[in-house]
């Protein structure tokens, strides 16, 4: 099977080692997180939707430079059913690390290295290559502001490895214009990325159209784009046509005071191994602004990956309800959906489950670091939510669906880093387990021992033992 996880770990110690410096510099790290999510309808036979998750996460070093760790996943769908199910094609993914620096023009140099790839999933194919490269960018092409009209981004890289794909070399460039007018901006962008290779010249995905932006404060934005997509480049998902959809994003925040929420958008990387195994997730949460007093939309995105000795898991949990923060509690109605395949490996069968529920929770659930003090004793965050099944693929009965979970850590006061033990379920028509213990720090790094247990996985083995190392922001 195809353990690519191991190199995600590395770089996310590497990025805990620099956040751990950062945050005994007095730095705040988590006010210069970029990321964000975008969903894009697409108007061709082959393609449904595209649905990207990013998240860039710089620490502080000194003099304005900063360690970066940046994870971009992109999900090409192929058809979304009339219940709920998602046949999902495959999963274009970047993971990069690298050293930014600004210039006395205000630009910003970086060096970098990297793993892109595609991995086919419910299909075998999974080409990727490493690369090392330089990048120039704009000051503010990672804020989600307008303080300037144009950004513009532009690196190269030449590749070190690769994987049942030809290619010697990367390069990228990205140009954003926008008018600010009465509270919202109008303008155009565009992307281009291009392959080359030893024998068959040079291939591109070229990416252009309208825009208009809405600005959030502290810092976000939602926009909704129209553009031309031509894609012919072999990690490019090879499609051309006519998209159209939307996107929100968090950019780097320097207010007076901390980014005010909600509107949010938060989330985190994770990356472990153990037993044979390695995992992945990136998650990305969005809360939208209040409305009808303290009310507030959410949008939960988790996805993972778990490999195996026999097949490799990529499995979805997405979240879409109304909520309301009242006396100390979150109250809730959502939309949950689950989805399970395979990782560059055969396979006909995709299983999906959709679930309307309720939920109560603590508001700091979630959290790398509990939000209350707590007492001598401790903090104790909760989650329980339950519903009734409204489809799924599986043969269970049972059409309701219950999960649920409880984080206890110690007091934040006199500890660097905060211990906490997790225990997570799911029962009704599918059974989940899970269990953690370890330790966070303030800026939101977490390493922890974790026990998973999951009737949905494919493989042969429905449980795992990893030693996991996690950035929430």
């Amino acid at each position: 099977m195809h353990r690519h996880a191991p190199a995600s770990a590395v770089l996310v110690l590497l990025g805990l080692l620099a956040s751990s410096a950062s945050a005994r510099a007095g730095g705040d790290a988590a006010e210069k997180v970029s990321a964000g999510g975008s969903l894009a309808w697409v108007f061709s036979r082959d393609l449904d939707l595209l649905g990207d998750l990013r998240a860039d996460l710089p620490f502080a070093v000194a003099g304005g430079r900063s360690v970066y760790l940046s994870v971009d996943a992109l999900t090409a769908i192929e058809k979304a059913t009339s219940s709920f199910t998602f046949t999902v094609r495959e999963v274009d993914s970047t993971l990069e690390a690298g050293l930014r620096s600004p210039l006395p023009s205000g630009r910003v140099i970086s060096v970098f290295a990297g793993r892109r790839g595609k991995e086919r999933v419910d299909a075998a194919s999974d080409p990727f290559v490493t690369y090392v490269g330089a990048g120039v960018e704009s000051p503010g092409f990672r804020g989600a502001s307008w303080s300037r009209p144009l950004e513009w981004h532009v690196e190269a890289s030449v590749v070190a490895a690769r994987r049942d794909v030809e290619a010697t070399a990367l390069a990228q460039g990205d140009v954003r214009w926008l008018h600010r007018a009465r509270g919202l901006a109008v303008g155009a962008d565009a992307k281009v990325d291009v392959l080359a290779a030893r024998g068959t010249g040079f291939t591109a995905d070229v990416a252009a159209g309208p825009r208009i932006d809405f600005e959030l404060p502290g810092g976000r934005r939602v926009a909704f784009f129209a553009r031309y997509l031509r894609s012919r480049q072999p990690l490019g998902v090879q499609v051309t046509s006519l998209t159209a959809g939307f996107d929100y994003a968090e950019g780097p925040f320097a207010g007076p005071a901390p980014r005010p929420t909600p509107p949010d958008v938060g989330g985190s990387v994770a990356a472990g191994t153990g037993g044979g195994r390695s995992a992945g997730r990136l998650e990305i949460l969005v809360l939208s602004p209040p409305f009808l007093g303290l009310c507030r939309a959410v949008l939960d995105v988790d996805a993972n990956v778990l490999t195996g000795r026999d097949t490799d898991e990529l499995y979805y949990l997405y979240d879409l309800g109304v909520e309301r923060e009242t006396r100390g509690r979150v109250l809730g109605i959502y939309a949950y959906h689950r989805s399970n395949h395979q990782l560059a490996h055969p396979n006909d069968t995709i299983t999906s489950l959709n679930v309307i529920e309720a939920g109560l929770e603590s508001p700091g659930y979630g959290r790398a670091v509990p939000l209350a003090a707590g007492s001598r004793l401790g903090i104790l965050d909760y989650r329980a939510r339950a519903g009734a099944v409204v489809q799924s693929t599986g043969t269970a009965s049972r059409r309701w669906n219950a999960r649920g979970g409880v984080r206890w850590s110690l007091p934040r006061e006199g500890w660097r880093a905060v211990p906490f033990l997790r225990l997570e379920a799911e029962d009704g028509h599918v059974s989940r387990r899970a269990a953690a213990a370890g330790a966070a720090l303030p800026v939101g790094v977490a390493i922890a021992a974790e026990w998973r247990r999951d009737d949905q996985y494919f493989g042969r083995a429905k449980s795992a033992w990893l030693l996991t190392a996690s950035r929430s922001f």
